[in-house]
């Protein structure tokens, strides 16, 4: 890869580019010589190979008990090295190669009872797996402050228990499920300028994870259908062992809620269809989604070294509702469709994301009120 974050104008004389020359270089080592309207530069590269072999049977015990198991090995490894990579305020100096990788093998098994043709009840234990990685191109200070060459692999550990139904003679549909998950291991991006002027990913320490949810389909009356679900999940560390020191230890404890996790969510539709004659049918639906509040990331406590610095606290992200409306016409074959439609009805000002990782805190927000037309046509070919 050989990239370049060309920024026109730039002026290497200015104030703001030599504050960062002269505050950065407390984590670099060497002097940095900026390319022409720099911002960004870096030439690596990287080498991944992932292989994977996996097995799974079921078997029907008899008419209402089946059960089922697998197996999945998988095998990773990561070849990283970068000639340079950085901003225009770090010296281009090359990093060694970093070798990492690592294999795993995860099972599951399940066990399902179907007394009757509408009721399937199930239980399950699988487990998950996702690769570690490198932090290749950091800069010497911040493998002197503590930030891992390389981090390791993680792994989640799943029980459920659910039901799955068919009620009232095909009319209704309930489907629900509670769940615990062990996460060990567990991987962060994690941003302490304490330690580097730039995010790095680390293992963290192990969570917990309980969720309930269910949804079920409705048929109200002919051509009226609503649907709906909800979800509850609380997930909080439940020990904080990271693989390297820094005042961020010192932001989290243990009990602390994962970030971007709502504690509770739900979202639902009712749709009604009407045949308008023998050549065309019409419909109209209604939707809506909620979003509980939600922290922006782990730092429970304050920096004492930030200050009141701006970006140095987590922000809880708040809550939102967003609804949308879509009525249609459309031929009796399926041939076209006029349909109408509103997104984002009560043009909600909703907060998807906050970050507070670059010193400042920024907030990505959601598409305002569309208001639009959809033709779709549809050629049958001979």
């Amino acid at each position: 890869w050989d990239t370049y974050y060309l920024m026109p104008g730039i002026q290497p004389n200015g104030e703001a580019y030599q504050s960062a020359l002269t505050f950065y270089s407390y984590y670099e080592t060497g002097t940095a010589e900026p390319l022409p309207h720099e911002w960004y530069s870096s030439v690596n590269r990287n080498d991944s190979l992932n292989t994977a072999e996996y097995a799974d049977v079921s078997f029907d015990l008899t008419s209402h008990w089946t059960i089922e198991g697998g197996l999945r090995y998988f095998d990773w490894d990561f070849d990283s090295s970068d000639l340079w990579a950085g901003y225009f305020y770090q010296p281009k100096t090359p990093s060694g190669p970093t070798d990492v990788g690592g294999h795993k093998l995860s099972g599951k098994a399940s066990i399902s009872y179907k007394p009757n043709q509408q009721l399937l009840l199930y239980g399950t234990f699988s487990q998950g797996y996702r690769q570690g990685g490198s932090n290749a191109g950091t800069s010497s200070s911040c493998y002197q402050n503590g930030v891992p060459l390389t981090y390791q692999p993680d792994t989640i550990n799943n029980f459920e228990i659910g039901w799955k139904s068919d009620m009232l003679q095909g009319r209704m549909r309930w489907n629900g499920a509670a769940y615990y998950m062990r996460w060990n291991g567990y991987q962060a991006p994690i941003f302490d300028d304490s330690i580097c002027p730039t995010t790095f990913n680390a293992n963290f320490g192990a969570a917990r994870i309980y969720v309930a949810e269910t949804n079920f389909a409705y048929r109200i009356a002919q051509g009226l259908t609503l649907e709906a679900n909800a979800n509850y999940n609380d997930s909080r560390l439940v020990s904080v062992k990271p693989d390297f020191s820094g005042v961020l230890t010192q932001m989290i404890v243990p009990n602390e809620t994962l970030p971007f996790v709502p504690y509770f969510s739900y979202s639902a539709n009712v749709r009604y269809d009407r045949t308008l004659s023998s050549a065309l049918s019409g419909f109209i639906e209604y939707d809506i989604s909620h979003k509980g509040d939600r922290w922006s990331d782990l730092r429970a406590l304050a920096n004492p070294t930030l200050g009141s610095r701006a970006g140095s606290a987590r922000v809880l992200e708040p809550e939102y509702n967003i609804s949308d409306v879509r009525l249609g016409i459309s031929s009796a074959s399926g041939a076209w469709t006029v349909e109408g439609y509103i997104t984002n009805l009560w043009n909600t000002d909703a907060i998807i994301l906050v970050n507070t990782g670059n010193y400042d805190t920024r907030q990505t927000t959601n598409e305002p009120r569309v208001i639009g037309v959809h033709l779709s046509y549809r050629f049958n070919g001979s």
